[in-house]
């Protein structure tokens, strides 16, 4: 240490109070005593006790002098960590803070801010040289969305650890190395250009499945057919048959008929049974499309059984009577038989049959 060091050092981690019990008892002097006036081996115990009583008490490091050059760290401060790693202090202070490492009030400054060197090692090493999701999603060869699935499921970790108060979340390449490597090893078979193989969001996009579903498939090892595409890397060259991955992902068929189907039934336009359901003339469920698995409109066939029994469209009535439209409208009014169901209501007019005997 510079001549002049150590008393310097002392005082700028100490306390008002420390420093002036300091300046009282001079240790420095003794330093510069054993240090620069005196080669005298006798005192090489001193020497010791003192070079060790600081190394461990401040951060002193290589490029130090503490009778000689200094050649190890036991102790880093903030500032200090922060000029040999090269992260920014305030960085370094919330990782410290996260994980409830820093030694007395988190007011001090960052010099007299402490930490043994191994323990500040060790969460430096958590951040250094490691990626944002961003470029992590990007390194795997998904997207962010499928990213933040991966880290939901706990396939991937936050190298700084979880619950990282006012830090950006940072993952290590080798750990999502290895998630690739673990993906890659269940593949089944070769590649087959001519297969009709696609990859993970075109799979998901034919086989209308959540990307944690096909995870799911694949590390089940539910699916037959998984290959490696050998002009792609990441998460992009695992390539999957997506006839058979909608098998495994359909949901279960539905009970009932959806609108186009029971339109049919009925003899009328989709758009007029959806005013009729609208209007509550016909009821209807809404369910998932086993599919697609959007939530879409379903009929029972009791219902619409029920209603083709009962109202029949002019439409159909002329269709029956094999008459025209206009024709049945004018030979009904006379008779005092009137729409049960207007056309300014649903876009069609119905007629009760119990109207007609035929």
């Amino acid at each position: 240490m510079a001549r002049g060091g150590l008393g310097r050092q002392l005082l700028a981690v100490a306390t008002p109070d420390e420093q002036g019990a300091l300046q009282a008892s001079r240790p420095a002097v003794l330093y510069e005593r054993l240090a620069h006036e005196t080669s005298d081996s006798a005192y090489d115990p001193i020497r010791s006790v003192m070079y060790d009583v600081t190394l461990g008490s401040l951060p002193i490091g290589p490029g130090d002098e503490m009778f000689g050059r200094v050649t190890e760290r036991r102790i880093h401060s903030v500032h200090s960590a922060a000029q040999e790693y090269r992260i920014h202090p305030k960085t370094l202070r919330k990782l410290l803070k996260n994980a409830k490492a820093i030694v007395g009030s988190d007011t001090l400054t960052d010099e007299r801010t402490l930490l043994p060197k191994d323990e500040m090692l060790a969460l430096v090493d958590r951040i250094r040289g490691n990626l944002s999701a961003e470029h992590a999603a990007e390194h795997i060869g998904v997207s962010r969305p499928s990213f933040k699935v991966l880290v939901r499921d706990g396939h991937i970790q936050n190298s700084a650890g979880s619950h990282q108060a006012a830090m950006y979340a940072l993952y290590r390449p080798s750990d999502l190395d290895a998630f690739v490597a673990k993906v890659v090893s269940h593949a089944t078979c070769a590649f087959d250009q001519d297969a009709g193989l696609t990859s993970f969001s075109e799979t998901i996009k034919r086989a209308n499945c959540k990307f944690a579903e096909l995870l799911g498939l694949l590390f089940g090892a539910k699916l037959e057919t998984v290959s490696v595409h050998p002009g792609r890397s990441g998460l992009r060259a695992i390539m999957f048959n997506p006839t058979e991955v909608a098998r495994h992902t359909a949901l279960p068929s539905q009970d009932g008929m959806n609108i186009v189907d029971a339109a049919k039934v009925l003899n009328i336009p989709s758009q007029i049974l959806r005013n009729l359901i609208d209007t509550g003339w016909v009821v209807a469920e809404w369910q998932l499309n086993p599919v697609k698995r959007c939530r879409q409109r379903y009929l029972q066939p009791s219902v619409v059984e029920e209603f083709k029994r009962d109202y029949v469209s002019l439409f159909n009535l002329a269709k029956e009577f094999r008459k025209n439209v206009g024709l049945i409208r004018r030979h009904l009014r006379p008779l005092g038989i009137f729409p049960s169901i207007s056309a300014e209501a649903v876009g069609a007019t119905f007629y009760h049959r119990s109207f007609f005997r035929y």
